[in-house]
């Protein structure tokens, strides 16, 4: 500290705002992170840790636990659970997430209603070294009834504590169930991109392109959050989808690396 520091002004001074650089962030009606890069870059480095959302690993000061979803604030207002329940592909992630999930591809993540309420998890990808299944179970809960969308995830084998996951954007409702999701943390750190019909995500520019706005109004537009493609299709070898989602092709190699895919309530 000291001689050599160029120190920026104090947060919340007037001489410090974005629009100084070219370009602002807003958050409009819809909870949507609007980035207006008109007059300037669209992602500056030394902004790029710019955020609406503070980020929260579920543990707390003096012993206590805060929720892991409490600062939740910028997720989906309503969750048809029946629309959300079945089998997910992955489509995109970002650097962060795919930290969790190195040298796996092809993944998909299930969702089952279990008696008490809650949600079943079985997530399972192919390993690129050898093809074999890395999976991983768990169960999902909303911590706050309020928050539909603001989940606590337990993965077994995986963190010790609960983990924060956020449906950010849903697709429409077709066929009884959503066709796509953004999935996300309070902190909108970690991203993952879900589709009911990857091949449609593949080949279908319009619909590919309604994705890739929805992610960008997310606020997925800086170089350490922004997607990248997670193979699906042609070399993947799916495990069946069971009715329960507890089932699968488990051939008994959980991987904790193996993150959970999507949480639901």
């Amino acid at each position: 500290q000291g001689d050599g520091c160029k120190y920026a002004p104090e947060a919340g001074s007037t001489d410090d705002d974005a629009s100084d650089r070219g370009w602002d962030i807003d958050v409009d009606n819809d909870n949507d992170v609007v980035v207006d890069d008109s007059d300037g870059p669209s992602a500056p480095t030394d902004y790029m840790f710019a955020s609406t959302q503070p980020t929260n690993l579920g543990w707390g000061f003096g012993g206590r636990r805060v929720p892991p979803t409490a600062l939740s604030l910028f997720v989906e207002k309503s969750v048809d659970v029946k629309a959300y329940l079945g089998r997910w592909y992955q489509v995109a992630e970002n650097w962060i997430s795919g930290r969790f999930t190195r040298g796996v591809e092809c993944s998909t993540a299930d969702y089952g209603l279990l008696p008490n309420g809650t949600i079943s998890v079985f997530n399972n990808g192919q390993r690129k070294a050898d093809g074999s299944n890395a999976n991983i179970r768990g169960i999902a809960y909303a911590e706050n009834p309020k928050k539909p969308a603001a989940l606590a995830v337990e993965l077994w084998g995986g963190a010790p504590f609960p983990a924060a996951y956020d449906i950010a954007k849903l697709g429409p409702i077709e066929g009884g169930k959503y066709q796509w999701a953004i999935v996300t943390d309070p902190f909108r750190a970690n991203l993952f991109v879900l589709v009911r019909d990857y091949n449609k995500y593949l080949t279908d520019d319009d619909f590919k392109a309604t994705i890739t706005r929805a992610v960008k109004r997310a606020g997925f537009v800086f170089p350490w959050n922004s997607p990248r493609p997670v193979k699906q299709g042609d070399g993947c070898k799916y495990v069946p989808e069971s009715d329960d989602n507890n089932g699968g092709a488990d051939d008994g190699s959980n991987d904790a690396n193996l993150k959970a895919t999507l949480l639901l309530n």
